[in-house]
């Protein structure tokens, strides 16, 4: 663990002397960085961690803010966010949803409902803090990233990839991890989140709730 940490101190220095003028450039460069052994390593870590701990909550603990999920088609993206001091963490989820159709109401007073194709999926930001006995994941951390089919998918039910969806979630994430317009790490980017709200807010799980939605 502490040739990583050093590993990812080297990068992140390194990657301070890079000038990434947009965000192509920070998007190759993070990519190219995930293809390291070791960050490779940690990364699958962190990803099995969440997947385990999704399923407890989704079919053990029947949580009934996460049984949304029992209606999608998900995946942890290979991509982890993670801070240099190594106990901090994004990841994202990446859902489709899988429902035809959608109900949503009319303009007209009294009207019934109109049905309508689904058009939207889903990246959900996932907080991780690495505490004495393990990384821990924090529900009210879900950020939602929406994301509109095109009309020619929406039609034909055909939902957004999950190449396209890691794609836009990695881009909205790297916004705020690197310094603008550049590859170095932003060191405040860990600051929105904070961990002793988000351990009473995580209570909210139980008894269901709404988390923010950024639509794209």
């Amino acid at each position: 663990m502490k040739s990583y940490i050093g590993l990812l101190a080297f990068m992140l220095i390194v990657a301070s002397f890079i000038s990434c003028k947009g965000e192509a450039e920070q998007m190759k460069y993070f990519n190219n960085s995930l293809q390291n052994d070791d960050i490779k390593l940690l990364s699958k870590q962190l990803q099995q961690e969440l997947y385990d701990t999704l399923n407890n909550w989704i079919y053990v603990k029947d949580y009934k803010m996460v049984q949304v999920f029992r209606t999608e088609k998900w995946q942890i993206d290979d991509a982890a966010f993670i801070n240099p001091e190594q106990n901090k963490a994004i990841l994202l989820i990446l859902k489709q949803d899988m429902e035809k159709y959608i109900t949503v109401p009319t303009t007209e007073l009294g009207a019934p409902e109109d049905t309508v194709p689904t058009s939207l999926d889903y990246v959900e930001l996932m907080f991780a803090n690495k505490e004495k006995d393990g990384w821990h994941f924090y529900s009210q951390s879900m950020e939602s990233l929406s994301v509109f089919r095109s009309e020619e998918d929406r039609k034909n039910f055909i939902p957004t990839t999950f190449e396209d969806l890691s794609f836009i979630g990695r881009r909205y994430v790297l916004r705020a991890y690197f310094k603008r317009g550049t590859c170095t790490y932003n060191p405040k980017f860990f600051d929105i989140w904070n961990v002793d709200m988000l351990k009473q807010m995580h209570l909210i799980l139980i008894n269901g709730g709404n988390v923010p939605h950024v639509a794209f």
